[in-house]
């Protein structure tokens, strides 16, 4: 049986491609007297057959970790005998990592994070990036705050602006968000961002490009994230992908992920969305009819700066979409090939070009 959700969708290509496995979606969902769950997962060794009962549970951070657990604790205990629990999520960083191996909760993840534990299989996969390695380092020595976030969202945005006229600090603190002297020494600490003859520039476009990507996973879209939602009624994403395109304008928020994607390139059939909100969000899940629901095809993220918005500089017809920067990163956040080809497009359509700009 092929899943519905996404994130099961990719969890499970994840598992087939390892080798000596044999995995399938028997259930989906998976409904008993005494659990409601997303789907059993019928894995297959030489030796034996493992029946895992799957739990979608998105955005886990440090804030959230311990209420994961203690769920999936007394989710075990509702199981039959020979039925197992498994975390389905989308990327967890080396701590909730680290947290979960603690507490034998087994689990996979998009990035291809998977720990397995049974009487006749174990497997550890640590897919911890030498980005993510660096990274780690990183926070040791200078720590990499929101404002400094949104600073670097700007340079990224308006590279050829934000640094060629730059004469001084003064003069950049007039011109985008007043970052303080620190935020700037930050960026020149981490080589990111160097001072010559008087004028800021940046050192390595790509490379301030992956910090921003890297910290959009590891902290800034969980900080954003409201919820996922579904349609009411049984309907379907395709049904009211047209709908959340008109009233985007109507509630101002910004579309974003695969819908967004879609939009800029005519490359995509989506099948999820992120609508980037303003805070005033609920009437805009009454007027779209969409309910709460934790495997949402439709997710809920907070706008972040006055300028998500992509500037329509592009010719993009769709005046409401996010910027290319936020879409790309959500599309990097996915180990599907398709959605990787489209951000490889969004990048050099409409990223490159701001790099080239800019030299």
């Amino acid at each position: 049986m092929k899943p519905t959700h996404p994130i099961l969708q990719k969890c499970l290509r994840q598992i087939e491609a390892l080798p000596n496995l044999k995995a399938e979606i028997t259930i989906a969902p998976y409904v008993s007297e005494k659990v409601l769950a997303d789907g059993q997962l019928t894995l297959y060794t030489p030796q034996e057959k493992i029946e895992y009962i799957c739990e979608i549970k998105s955005n886990i951070n440090t804030q959230t970790i311990d209420q994961v657990i203690q769920y999936l604790t007394h989710f075990k205990q509702r199981l039959n005998d020979n039925q197992k629990p498994l975390l389905v999520t989308d990327n967890l960083s080396n701590k909730i990592v680290e947290d979960l191996l603690k507490k034998n909760i087994e689990f996979i993840d998009l990035s291809g994070n998977i720990y397995l534990n049974t009487s006749g299989l174990y497997l550890l996969v640590r897919r911890a990036s030498s980005r993510l390695k660096d990274s780690l380092k990183e926070k040791d020595s200078v720590k990499i705050t929101d404002k400094t976030l949104m600073f670097i969202f700007f340079l990224l945005q308006n590279p050829d602006r934000s640094m060629k006229f730059i004469d001084s600090e003064e003069s950049l603190n007039k011109q985008f968000l007043n970052p303080t002297t620190l935020e700037i020494d930050k960026l020149c600490k981490l080589n990111y961002l160097e001072k010559r003859h008087g004028t800021y520039q940046i050192v390595d476009y790509l490379k301030l490009l992956e910090r921003w990507e890297l910290a959009y996973t590891e902290t800034l879209r969980s900080q954003l994230f409201i919820d996922t939602f579904t349609p009411i009624n049984n309907l379907t994403f395709p049904d009211i992908s047209n709908l959340l395109i008109q009233r985007a304008n109507n509630w101002e928020y910004l579309i974003g992920g695969e819908l967004g994607a879609a939009l800029a390139t005519n490359y995509l059939y989506p099948i999820t969305a992120t609508l980037h909100v303003p805070e005033n969000y609920t009437r805009i899940f009454v007027d779209l009819k969409l309910k709460p629901s934790s495997t949402g095809e439709i997710t809920f993220l907070k706008k972040w700066t006055s300028l998500d918005v992509w500037k329509n500089s592009d010719n993009i017809k769709n005046s409401n979409l996010a910027d290319p920067l936020l879409i790309h990163a959500e599309l990097m956040m996915s180990k599907d090939e398709r959605l990787r080809e489209t951000a490889d497009i969004i990048f050099n359509k409409h990223i490159k070009p701001r790099i080239y700009a800019y030299t």
